[in-house]
């Protein structure tokens, strides 16, 4: 599948857990892990969308996930405290996301474990504090 494909598939089903599909070979290459579904839980979802981050309407979060995924500005980064987590920025409209995906090799599946919606300042805060942090 393309990219563009991979984002077209993309349908947030907020009823239950979604499985997505699998990651591009270029971030793979970046993760040094081997390729496998990408898990958005139900739980997690719920707890994103009904208490974290209200202001992401739940009509967003296709966009927002695929192409934060599946054709990200920037290589996915790894988070300098949560070993197995990855950040992944993508830019949706006039908005940028952010998927923080956990990449456990134990696991099945690539979870996902927070999606947020921000504006420029909030990418150029989020990319100095992990390179302070590194």
């Amino acid at each position: 599948m393309t990219a563009e494909e991979k984002i077209a598939a993309v349908q947030i089903d907020f009823s239950k857990n979604n499985i997505l599909p699998w990651l591009n070979h270029e971030q793979l290459e970046v993760l040094g892990s081997k390729s496998k579904p990408v898990l958005f839980k139900k739980s997690t979802l719920g707890r994103n969308a009904g208490i974290r981050h209200k202001d992401i309407l739940k009509s967003e979060y296709d966009e927002l996930l695929g192409v934060a995924l599946y054709s990200p500005a920037f290589p996915p980064i790894k988070d300098p405290v949560r070993k197995n987590y990855w950040h992944f920025i993508g830019k949706a409209g006039k908005y940028n996301s952010v998927v923080l995906l956990d990449v456990e090799d134990k696991k099945t599946h690539f979870e996902i474990v927070h999606l947020i919606k921000m504006k420029e300042r909030g990418i150029t805060k989020l990319l100095r504090k992990i390179r302070r942090l590194t």
